[in-house]
C-alpha cells in the first residue's frame, strides 16, 4: 500500500505497533516457522526475488525480504514504530479520521487503511487452571526463542498449521513430546527443496521468473477448481483416497494412523503441507494424545482416560492454537459514532469486496472479511485491493471529493452474492467446522471463488456503488 501511494505521489504515514517491519513474520518465530505458499508467489509482483533459497520460504527469509522492500522503497522514513492505534473516529466536519495512539499522540488522516489483517491476536484455549502450571508456557505466535527445549518434556496443544511445522523441530530436541490433538488434518507432501546456484542465476532473467511465478499461481489456483468448488468431484475423492494411503504408508502403527486420519472432506479445513510431520509423530519420544484434557495442574496435564484421570508431567506447554479471527481491531467510530467491531459487525464481519463498510467513509481494509484464502497467495489479494483503493483515492483527488462511502444497497447485494456463492463450497457442508466460521456457521473469512475472479472484481471500481461528496 505504502509503495503504491509513494509511486502516486500521495503523502502517507505508517503506524506500526512493533519496532520493526514484518507483521506476522516479525512476531512468529517458533521452531520451523515457514510459509505454505511458494516463495516466488509469496512476494510482490513488482519486486521479484531471484535469491530465494528454496521453493517454500522460511520465516527469517520472508522477514529479510520485507525489510529489503522497506529499505529499497524508502519506507522506513514514513514509519512510526511503537505506535499502536487505540481508536479511530470519523470527524464529519473536517471529513478526516482522528486516530489516537497508545502514546497519546493524535494523527489526522484524510483516508485510513487498516493493514493489520485478520490473524494477529493469539488464541489461548479457555483453561481456567492454566495459571496453576508452574512450568514454561509458550505460544507459536509469541514464542520465547530464549527457552531451551533440549531434554525437556514438552506438551504441544494443537495439530494444525503451526503445529506441523514446530513438531518435527521440537521432537529433535525434547526428551519427550506429547501432541494433544483434538481433530486431525489432511496433510499433503511438500514439494520443497533448495534452489541451486544456476537456478538462481536463471531466475534473474525477468521472463524466467515470471514463468515460474505463473506456473506456481495456476498450480495453487487449480486447488480451488479441483477440491474446494465441490467436494463431490472425482478429483476431491481421489485426493482423499491418496492421502489416506499416504498416512498408512508413513505411519505403520494402525492405532496412530487412525488417530491421524480425518473423517471430513479434504478442504473443509486448511490443507496442510509437510514431509516430516508424520515421521516426527512416529518417533519413540513422541506420542499423540487424543483424549480430552480434563485440567491443568502445576506439573502437567491431566487427561480424561475413559472416565479415569491420567497425568502427563511436563516442563513446558506450547500452544499451537492459532489466532482469534478478526479480533484485536481498535474501536472504529463512523458516521453515527457506532463502533464498527462491536456494534456493527458483532460476530459476523462483512465488507464490500472485503474493503469498505457503509457508514465508515474513507476507511479501507486490506484482507478484510471474506478475502482470506485456503489455496493461493494472499499477496495477490492484497495487490488487487491496493490497486483498487489507489483508484478510488485518485478519483477523490482528481474531482476534489473529500469523502467516499459505500452504497448500502450495493453492499447488501454483494453480501447476498457472497452468501449464495459460499453455500455450495466444501467449507459450508454440515460436517465442516473450522475457524473460517463464526459460532452460527457463517463463513466470514474466505473468498468463495477463484483469485482470478477477485482480480476481475477489483480491476475497476463500479462508481455507482459509492457515494462521493
Amino acid at each position: 500500500m505504502a509503495i503504491q501511494l509513494q509511486r502516486s505521489g500521495i503523502s502517507y504515514v505508517i503506524l506500526e505497533k512493533a519496532n520493526e517491519v514484518g507483521g506476522t513474520w516479525f512476531f512468529n518465530q517458533y521452531p520451523g516457522c515457514a510459509c505454505d505458499i511458494p516463495s516466488h508467489l509469496y512476494s510482490f509482483s513488482f519486486e521479484p526475488n531471484p535469491s530465494w533459497s528454496r521453493a517454500y520460504p522460511t520465516q527469517p527469509e520472508i522477514l529479510d525480504y520485507l525489510k529489503h522492500c522497506a529499505r529499497k522503497y524508502n519506507l522506513y522514513e514514513h514509519i512510526q514504530f511503537n505506535s499502536e492505534v487505540i481508536s479511530s473516529t470519523w470527524d464529519s466536519e473536517s471529513s478526516k479520521w482522528n486516530i489516537m495512539l497508545q502514546t497519546g499522540q493524535k494523527v489526522e488522516a484524510n483516508v485510513a487503511v487498516s493493514g493489520q489483517g485478520v490473524l494477529h491476536v493469539p488464541n489461548y484455549p479457555a483453561f481456567p487452571d492454566l495459571a496453576k502450571f508452574e512450568g514454561k508456557i509458550l505460544h507459536t505466535a509469541e514464542w520465547d526463542t530464549s527457552y531451551d527445549l533440549q531434554g525437556k518434556r514438552i506438551g504441544i496443544i494443537g495439530s494444525a498449521a503451526s503445529a506441523i511445522q514446530a513438531i518435527p523441530k521440537i521432537a529433535k530436541q525434547a526428551a519427550r513430546l506429547f501432541v494433544f490433538q483434538r481433530t486431525p488434518n489432511w496433510v499433503v507432501p511438500k514439494i520443497d527443496g533448495p534452489y541451486s546456484s544456476w537456478a538462481k542465476h536463471l531466475l534473474r532473467v525477468p521472463l524466467c521468473s515470471s514463468i515460474l511465478r505463473s506456473l506456481y499461481y495456476w498450480r495453487q489456483e487449480s486447488i480451488y477448481f479441483l477440491i474446494f468448488q465441490n467436494p463431490e468431484l472425482l478429483s476431491a475423492k481421489l485426493l482423499r483416497g491418496l492421502l489416506k494411503r499416504l498416512i498408512k504408508r508413513q505411519v505403520k502403527d494402525k492405532a496412530l494412523a487412525e488417530k491421524l486420519t480425518p473423517s471430513y472432506h479434504v478442504g473443509c479445513k486448511r490443507i496442510l503441507i509437510s514431509n516430516d510431520f508424520y515421521p516426527a509423530l512416529c518417533k519413540e519420544n513422541v506420542s499423540v494424545e487424543k483424549e480430552p484434557i480434563a485440567r491443568i495442574i502445576p506439573n502437567g496435564i491431566v487427561m480424561d482416560h475413559n472416565g479415569e484421570a491420567r497425568t502427563i508431567e511436563l516442563d513446558a506447554i506450547a500452544f499451537a492454537t492459532g489466532f482469534q479471527v478478526m479480533v484485536g481491531f481498535p474501536p472504529i467510530h463512523g458516521l453515527d459514532k457506532k463502533d464498527l467491531i462491536t456494534e456493527v459487525w458483532g460476530s459476523t464481519p462483512a465488507a464490500y469486496l472485503g474493503l469498505t463498510v457503509p457508514g465508515f467513509p474513507n476507511f479501507f481494509f486490506l484482507l478484510g472479511p471474506n478475502t482470506a484464502l485456503g489455496h493461493n497467495s494472499v499477496v495477490w489479494m492484497i495487490e488487487c485491493q491496493v490497486n483498487y483503493i489507489i483508484k478510488i483515492i485518485h478519483r477523490m483527488l482528481e474531482r476534489n471529493f473529500v469523502s467516499v462511502d459505500t452504497n448500502k444497497n450495493s453492499f447488501d447485494e454483494y453480501q447476498q452474492n457472497i452468501s449464495e456463492s459460499l453455500s455450495s463450497k466444501v467449507w459450508s457442508r454440515n460436517y465442516c467446522n473450522s475457524w473460517y466460521q463464526n459460532e452460527n456457521g457463517t463463513i466470514f473469512t474466505l473468498w468463495p471463488s477463484s483469485t482470478l475472479s477477485y482480480w476481475k472484481s477489483t480491476l475497476q471500481p463500479v462508481w455507482e456503488h459509492f457515494i462521493f461528496s
